[in-house]
């Protein structure tokens, strides 16, 4: 068998006139949220116009007036200069008691880098049905994957333990969906059951240099594994074949 080895400050000029965007307290799809609100990535606090208070851009060292900000207004903040806070593209206000300023939790910003390092990782490019051979009617191990999110997807398992020499009447189980969380390194831990043996399972999926690695383990202290029958093939097995897609691995002897 061969196998394979929230809104950022815009600036816009239109007819001489600048449009500044606060961001919107009811922003959707956010990553990360700090008090409801998207927590973006090179954000290193919030500012609340407090008083009327002058927007400036800078050149060079020379603060330019551009327009006044009215209380109630919300922005990111994205950089520090001696008493003033930067609101993005260039653009500052005065670090005074006009306005007020919040910084979020360490924990906060180690998140948001994490969200930029998985989706980096672009670990969604395994989503699909990976098996360990071309023909998935064959005696096998294989997983179904789908992401949800830069690091989270929901994953069945299921073992093909037998069919006829030309893959027909194919004997097959599955193991209960479970929503599963990788880390940056593409790598994922779980529980399951399997549905035909009713045999409790540990998992570990290694999503690497477009293969996956499936490790499966029955803990013999489990009394669901008092009577093992395992279907779904204990030990490493290595899912080199993205169903419907084989083209995506390349195939070496």
């Amino acid at each position: 068998m061969k196998k394979v080895k929230g809104l950022l400050l815009v600036p816009l000029l239109s007819a001489g006139l600048l449009l500044l965007t606060p961001y919107n307290e009811h922003s959707v799809e956010a990553k990360v949220y700090w008090d409801g609100v998207e927590l973006k990535p090179g954000q290193i606090g919030r500012l609340t116009i407090l008083k009327q208070t002058p927007l400036y851009k800078l050149d060079a060292s020379k603060k330019v007036f551009v327009r006044n900000l009215k209380p109630g207004q919300k922005f990111r903040i994205y950089a520090f200069k001696p008493g003033m806070l930067g609101i993005g593209g260039g653009y500052y206000v005065d670090r005074d008691s006009r306005v007020k300023y919040e910084t979020p939790s360490k924990a906060k910003l180690a998140q948001v880098k994490e969200e930029q390092e998985l989706l980096k990782a672009g670990l969604q490019k395994y989503s699909g049905e990976w098996f360990t051979s071309k023909d998935k009617s064959r005696p096998g191990v294989g997983a179904i994957i789908k992401f949800t999110s830069p690091n989270k997807a929901k994953v069945q398992l299921y073992g093909i333990w037998w069919s006829m020499p030309d893959g027909s009447n194919a004997r097959q189980s599955l193991s209960n969906p479970v929503t599963v969380t990788f880390n940056k390194n593409g790598v994922g831990e779980f529980w399951f059951i399997e549905d035909r043996a009713g045999n409790k399972g540990h998992a570990t999926l290694i999503l690497k240099d477009n293969k996956v690695t499936l490790e499966v383990s029955y803990p013999d202290y489990l009394p669901e594994n008092e009577f093992l029958d395992s279907y779904i093939y204990e030990g490493t097995n290595k899912l080199y074949y993205k169903v419907g897609q084989p083209e995506f691995m390349e195939v070496i002897n």
